[in-house]
């Protein structure tokens, strides 16, 4: 009898350990693609803000896009560090970003208002969307209830100081994935 109760509590302790065993691998694989996903960001973020400064130091004005194409009101889209940099680069070339838009912030940044999505109004030239995630995603978001151009930051970026190059670009991309579709 004694050694029936051995065997049992035996049992309980290796189906316990293997409960244990099964929970803490579910845990690590979850924070495993956390990890992941966090690397990919920033490895995108490492890219993009390497490609901004090579194109500064080589004296390229890459936002002159945005003067030529008479754009003197500007809302940014994500409060983040590339939309600080941003803003630091309209307002030292006298373009106006009347606000922020980002529906987890609040407050303001310097001078510049946050506000939410459902304050947008189209009293703005554009909106640039510094998310460098989705930005497709929030592009089209956006357009249900703002009717002005949407620029992604990404493409004025890599296209240099032609929007209409990073438009075009836009358009190509989402041409691409609507015949994927279909």
């Amino acid at each position: 009898m004694k050694r029936v109760k051995n065997l049992m509590d035996k049992r309980k302790i290796s189906v316990l350990i293997i409960f244990i065993l099964v929970l803490y691998v579910k845990v690590e694989k979850k924070r495993l693609q956390e990890l992941i996903k966090l690397s990919e960001k920033n490895s995108l973020l490492y890219l993009f803000s390497t490609q901004w400064l090579y194109r500064k130091i080589n004296g390229e004005e890459i936002f002159i896009c945005l003067a030529d194409n008479g754009y003197k009101k500007i809302a940014v889209y994500g409060k983040n560090h590339s939309c600080e940099c941003l803003c630091s680069e309209l307002e030292n070339m006298g373009i106006e970003v009347a606000y922020i838009i980002d529906d987890k912030a609040r407050g303001r940044y310097g001078n510049i208002p946050i506000v939410t999505q459902n304050s947008i109004k189209n009293d703005v030239d554009a909106i640039i969307v510094t998310n460098l995630e989705n930005a497709e995603c929030i592009k089209n978001d956006l357009q249900t209830i703002y009717s002005g151009p949407i620029l992604i930051l990404g493409n004025i970026v890599k296209w240099g100081n032609d929007c209409s190059i990073a438009e075009q670009s836009e358009r190509k991309v989402n041409e691409r994935k609507n015949d994927k579709n279909m």
